[in-house]
């Protein structure tokens, strides 16, 4: 009887795993067949094609494309090893600056119809700490909004500059000679600090050393600054390697000048954007030269060259970027170019120049841009398109859309330069690389949400930047003889090309 049982037991068993079985197996089935109209729709999409055609590519592409990248990448890491180690030559490196006492500063601000900044400005500056009298000083450029009542307001000494006489260099040594204290802070009416202990860290600096003449800081993008606002920003900080606070002495100018540009543009950083200047130092050297523009790192030469130090406080900062149209880019790219190619008697060899590219492909990409009706994707299929319609030497001047592309073709006729040997491939290529710059900044910052219209603004100020830097060092390479091209593009990109 037993025994029964048990088979009896034993078969239901069995029949019940058997069912249970099927039905994993059916379920099984339904979600093959489920996987198998996927993978049909996947591979009869494009993105399968052109995944296909990739892979049947890829033994060519890894041949021919990927060992360029990695030299190319060998060459960029071995410049920055080599700009490191010949930075210990010139370069101390510091512990984050601590406040340990308190200091009594003179603020000099250049200011032109400022009223907007003012309150957020003054604000800010009242609340530094560890300033035991703070001397404002503001020299106004005969604003007619309510910067100058603001500033009364607070209590600084308000002086007034004639628009038609000002220059950076001038109207700073103007305010400079009514400083009360020891101490100058020369800033921007557009700045802020990014701490209440900005101030106070960087007169702690100057008074390590007697022998520092002044100190200065790195600048930060505001809230509301632009994708190409933020990357410039970033760029500069991350190109310099301000991530540390450091002094900067030259012994040798001679060996210095034989430095790569990107070091010797580190050593002699000094920003008026926010700078501390030591008033007897200042004095000695008789304040800045007059010069149009970099008024700042003409004055860093004459401090290392009479064998003082520079100061760099990069553990704290100022927040400051602009968000300007892509021609101003082009236009503040040359000309500060222009300044520290010329000063700091350097190449910098990271970029090969072809000023007939950057004009013939800016101008053609530039007026691509401008002509979208709608604002979507880019491909280089669409400018490919564009092109074909768009010849550069039959197109009208009247056609011309935006400024940028009006102040790249004044260049181009300016420079006399070939326009006949840029191919659609070159310019296609171009514009690869700026789409390249674009998406290679956003990996790095997911955290911002980049529209298509930011993407826009973002080539088109990138084409500025890029074509401003080449004309400089174009103008720069040229001989005596052709100093007249250099003269006319520096008056009329500075002043207008109207």
């Amino acid at each position: 009887m037993n025994t029964k049982n048990n088979d009896f037991n034993s078969t239901e068993y069995l029949k019940k795993k058997i069912s249970k079985k099927k039905k994993e197996v059916s379920k099984l089935e339904k979600e093959v067949n489920a996987k198998k109209k996927d993978i049909e729709k996947i591979t009869s999409s494009k993105a399968f094609s052109y995944w296909v055609l990739f892979n049947k590519t890829k033994s060519d592409i890894m041949r021919n494309i990927y060992p360029k990248l990695l030299l190319d990448r060998g060459k960029t890491l071995l410049r920055k090893i080599k700009v490191d180690l010949n930075a210990k030559n010139y370069i101390t490196r510091l512990e984050n600056v601590k406040v340990s006492k308190n200091y009594k500063i003179s603020v000099v601000i250049p200011t032109y119809y400022a009223e907007s900044f003012m309150p957020s400005l003054l604000k800010a500056i009242s609340a530094q700490k560890h300033i035991e009298d703070l001397d404002l000083i503001i020299i106004d450029s005969e604003s007619k909004d309510k910067t100058q009542e603001f500033a009364k307001d607070f209590g600084a000494n308000v002086l007034t500059i004639k628009q038609n006489d000002f220059t950076h260099s001038l109207a700073r040594n103007i305010a400079a000679k009514h400083a009360k204290h020891d101490l100058i802070l020369f800033t921007v009416q557009d700045e802020l600090p990014a701490e209440n202990t900005t101030f106070a860290k960087m007169a702690e600096l100057l008074y390590l050393d007697q022998n520092i003449a002044t100190v200065s800081t790195r600048q930060i993008a505001r809230p509301d600054a632009d994708i190409f606002a933020r990357w410039q920003v970033d760029n500069h900080n991350q190109a310099l390697d301000l991530n540390y606070d450091s002094i900067s002495k030259i012994n040798d100018f001679n060996k210095f000048s034989q430095e790569s540009f990107v070091l010797q543009r580190r050593v002699s950083l000094l920003d008026n954007v926010c700078a501390l200047y030591r008033k007897d130092i200042f004095t000695e050297l008789n304040g800045f030269t007059e010069v149009i523009f970099g008024e700042d790192l003409d004055y860093a030469f004459k401090v290392l060259k009479k064998g003082y130090k520079l100061g760099l406080v990069c553990s704290t900062g100022v927040i400051h970027s602009h968000n300007r149209p892509a021609h101003y880019f082009l236009k503040r790219t040359f000309v500060s170019s222009m300044l520290d190619l010329d000063l700091l008697s350097a190449v910098d060899d990271s970029i090969v120049i072809n000023p007939s590219l950057d004009l013939i492909a800016g101008l053609t990409i530039s007026e691509y841009l401008s002509s979208k009706q709608t604002l979507s994707e880019f491909s280089k299929d669409d400018l490919r398109e564009f092109m074909n319609k768009f010849k550069f030497n039959d197109f009208k001047k009247s056609e011309i859309r935006s400024e940028l592309s009006k102040l790249i073709l004044f260049s181009l006729e300016s420079t006399n330069l070939d326009n006949k040997s840029i191919s659609d491939d070159d310019i296609l290529k171009y514009y690869q690389n700026l789409l390249n710059m674009l998406d290679n900044y956003l990996k790095k910052h997911p955290q911002i949400i980049a529209s298509i219209k930011d993407r826009f603004g973002f080539l088109e100020k990138m084409l500025g930047t890029k074509i401003g830097d080449t004309l400089a060092k174009y103008c720069l390479s040229k001989q005596t003889t052709e100093v007249k091209i250099n003269t006319k593009i520096l008056k009329n990109i500075l002043f207008g090309y109207v």
